[in-house]
Parts: structure tokens; C-alpha cells; sequence
């Protein structure tokens, strides 16, 4: 965009937010196809609703790009899990794409992947056997897109892993004993799954990172997010979207543990926070469809949500410049 347009603040803000809708629109069409919830368009009021997305999607930082970049990815994966092999090289640049975006979009892919790979094995056992067409043009992708890294990495800069640690002063550096380096990386990756550290405000983060008063997921959506959460557990063993949302979880915060929890390097978090609202969200539908018909409960949802964030946005550009 820059070398089509121009190097404008416009042009990166505007690059940015197409990015994020994209990833917005993902996620609603997972909730409709492979979560068949009848209220996935609520994903995209949902998400606007998540003051950590709300702010940094807007900010042109590198981590909303990757939020975008890793729910197209995942929409892209179950395109290929559920409907058809032939999605498979999608997957992989969509999952480039994530990686490449943001530094810590390479610890989330990289968890991502290792989980999917076992959790899912058999099914990437028998593609390898029966549909030699995905397999070669899935790996045709994962080699064009792995180069340039590998390229970068090995051969023009082999000093800049060490230099980039460095640089985030991570405790891996340190002169300290394995053990404890080991004992600090879990304490912080179960930090990063801790539900007190989304719903409190986050007064330890930058204020150009926070939404003054609001934090990273509201406390109202965290019931939602506790029922889809329970829902995508129980359906797991037979519901490969459900288990993407459950590794997603635990993919976001790994690399956040390497150097420390900031919402940045968590918002990754988004994806699976969304989705589990959505699918909690449907699941009080349906308790409540002796009160309410379905269109009554939707209008309602649909109206509390516009609310919600149309609030949130006249307290950021009312209140933000004096934050």
C-alpha cells in the first residue's frame, strides 16, 4: 500500500484497519460455518466491544496486523480441516502472514502448528496419502514463504535472534540457572491465561496501550466467554473448530512469556476471546427461547453491543486526549 499510495498516516492506519476487518470477517464466518451459531453475526459487535482490539486496531501497531493475519489463518484451517484439502496452501500464507507480521506472531504460529500437527494427525496422515495435489501445493507455499525467514536468519543476519532478545531484556538472557529461567517462562505464560489479568484494568501497561477505566476483555463478557469456553471443552474430542479455539488459548501467550506480559504481545487473544463469547452468547439464546423468540433476543444482543461501543468511542475521543 505504501508503494502504491504513499507514505501517509493514512494510508498505514487505513492498511491496518482493512487488515483487522478482515480478520473480523473470518471469524464471523467460522462462527456461521463450523460453529453453526445462528448469532455469528454478532462476532464482528463482539470484537468492537474488547477495549484492548477497540484501541490497537486502530493504532497501526504491527500486533493488530497479526490479530487480522491469525484469524483469516484460522478460518483458512478449518476451510481445510472441514471442507476440503485444496485449502491447505491458504492456510500456510495465511499463517506466513501471521509470522511475518509481528515478532510474536512467530512464537503463536509456532505453538499453533505444533498443536494442530498432533491434535490432529490423522487427518493430515490420510491428505498425505489420498490428495498427493494439496500436499504438493501445500508444500510449494510452505517452501516459498519459509525462504525469504530462512534466508534472513541463517545467511544475512545470523546475530539477530541474539540481538532482538537483547533488545526485550528477557530473562533468557540472564545470567541465571535454567531452572529458574524455566520456573519464570511458566509462571509468565499462566499470567498470560490468568482470567484476573483480562479483566482488571491493566494499570502496569503504557497508556498509549490502555483504555482509561477499561480492561483488556470487559468483566460483563467474561460469563459468555466462561460458557463458550466450557462448551468448547466438552465438544473438543469431536469438533475440530472447537479444539482450534481451545490451542488458540494456549498459543497466544507463549511468546509474551519470553520477555514479559504486555497487552501487545497478548492480543492474539482476541481470536479465541471472541469466538468463546459468540458460542456462550448462542448458548443463552437457547436457554432463553422460552422468554424471548429468537429475533427479540438478537435485537436486544444486537442493540446492548452498538451501545456498548458507540459508548466506548465517544469516551475515546472525548476523554482519550486527556488520558
Amino acid at each position: 500500500p505504501v508503494t502504491i499510495l504513499g507514505k501517509s498516516i493514512e494510508v498505514v492506519r487505513g492498511t491496518s484497519v482493512v487488515v483487522g476487518l478482515l480478520g473480523v470477517a473470518s471469524l464471523m464466518l467460522a462462527l456461521k460455518w463450523f460453529f453453526a451459531t445462528r448469532l455469528w453475526w454478532a462476532g464482528g459487535l463482539v470484537m468492537a466491544t474488547l477495549p484492548a482490539w477497540f484501541l490497537h486496531s486502530r493504532t497501526a501497531f504491527e500486533t493488530a496486523m497479526m490479530v487480522g493475519f491469525y484469524a483469516v489463518f484460522v478460518l483458512a484451517y478449518l476451510l481445510y480441516r472441514e471442507v476440503s484439502p485444496r485449502w491447505l496452501p491458504y492456510a500456510v500464507i495465511a499463517g506466513a502472514a501471521t509470522f511475518y507480521s509481528y515478532s510474536n506472531g512467530q512464537g503463536v504460529m509456532f505453538v499453533t502448528c505444533l498443536l494442530l500437527l498432533v491434535a490432529d494427525w490423522r487427518y493430515h496422515w490420510r491428505v498425505i496419502r489420498s490428495d498427493r495435489t494439496a500436499l504438493i501445493t501445500g508444500l510449494i507455499a510452505l517452501v516459498l514463504v519459509a525462504g525469504p525467514y530462512l534466508r534472513f536468519r541463517f545467511v544475512l543476519h545470523p546475530e539477530m535472534m541474539d540481538a532482538h532478545l537483547a533488545d526485550l531484556e528477557t530473562y533468557w538472557i540472564t545470567d541465571i540457572p535454567m531452572t529458574q529461567k524455566l520456573a519464570t517462562f511458566a509462571t509468565t505464560y499462566l499470567g498470560g491465561m490468568r482470567p484476573g489479568y483480562w479483566v482488571r484494568e491493566g494499570v502496569t501497561e503504557r497508556f498509549g496501550d490502555r483504555v482509561l477505566g477499561a480492561p483488556g476483555l470487559p468483566l460483563w463478557l467474561s460469563p459468555l466467554i466462561a460458557i463458550g469456553l466450557a462448551l468448547s471443552v466438552w465438544r473438543s474430542p469431536r469438533s475440530p473448530a472447537h479444539r482450534l479455539v481451545l490451542i488458540a488459548i494456549l498459543a497466544a501467550p507463549f511468546s509474551a512469556s519470553i520477555a514479559g506480559l504486555r497487552i501487545t504481545r497478548l492480543l492474539a487473544m482476541m481470536v479465541p476471546a471472541t469466538l468463546l463469547a459468540v458460542v456462550g452468547l448462542d448458548r443463552v439464546r437457547q436457554w432463553m427461547h422460552r422468554w424471548f423468540s429468537d429475533k427479540a433476543f438478537a435485537a436486544g444482543i444486537g442493540l446492548i453491543l452498538v451501545a456498548t461501543t458507540t459508548t466506548m468511542a465517544h469516551d475515546a475521543l472525548v476523554n482519550g486526549p486527556l488520558w
